[in-house]
């Protein structure tokens, strides 16, 4: 199993790059965090909840689709193409949780640590300006461009933490650029590192 994470802030294009890598790469499945399985996406991402509960519910929510939708493929030769992951929530946790949310995702970060994590990079103007345009806008979205700089600044910073304490493979990606682009640029990237990784 190979294991692809695509990151970044909300706006920045991640679910249509997901579905455009899945239809170029052969034998690969995309799933998202958190999971349209079951009810838990709908109270973390709309109900007005404390941020303690709402990181209890997607490291619960995380744990779901890993089991379901990771572990089955784990020795196979399936592509798994994973629309957020933990990096996320430790960049939108609040810093009061952090901890928490870091201790938590440790298992994780061990057991299921991805071959690679993409991170989508969009200047805080045009993320602002798509957010604006966005019809389907949830409790953790931001029409404020400071706190999408604060989001931004943790995605450089958590991927830097990862890669360096916890030997992650992340590379960032310009997402002002075309989807195609993009995405022809990743096929070449995991066809190059796939006896690598």
């Amino acid at each position: 199993m190979k294991y692809i994470v695509l990151e970044g802030v909300d706006n920045c294009g991640k679910s249509t790059i997901a579905k455009e890598l899945n239809k170029r790469l052969s034998n690969s499945v995309v799933i998202q965090e958190p999971s349209k399985e079951g009810k838990l996406r709908d109270i973390i991402l709309n109900d007005k909840i404390n941020d303690y509960t709402r990181q209890l519910l997607l490291i619960a929510s995380r744990n779901e689709t890993l089991l379901r939708q990771v572990y089955p493929y784990k020795y196979t030769d399936k592509i798994i193409i994973s629309d957020r992951n933990y990096l996320s929530q430790l960049v939108y946790c609040d810093y009061k949780s952090f901890d928490m949310v870091f201790e938590l995702n440790r298992q994780f970060m061990r057991e299921y640590k991805p071959d690679i994590t993409f991170i989508i990079d969009v200047p805080n103007d045009i993320l602002l300006e798509r957010a604006n345009n966005s019809q389907e806008l949830n409790k953790l979205d931001s029409l404020d461009y400071d706190i999408i700089n604060s989001r931004v600044m943790r995605y450089s910073d958590m991927g830097s933490l990862l890669a360096e304490k916890y030997d992650h493979y992340i590379f960032h990606i310009d997402g002002t650029q075309s989807i195609k682009d993009i995405v022809d640029f990743m096929v070449e990237y995991i066809d190059n590192i796939r006896e690598k990784i």
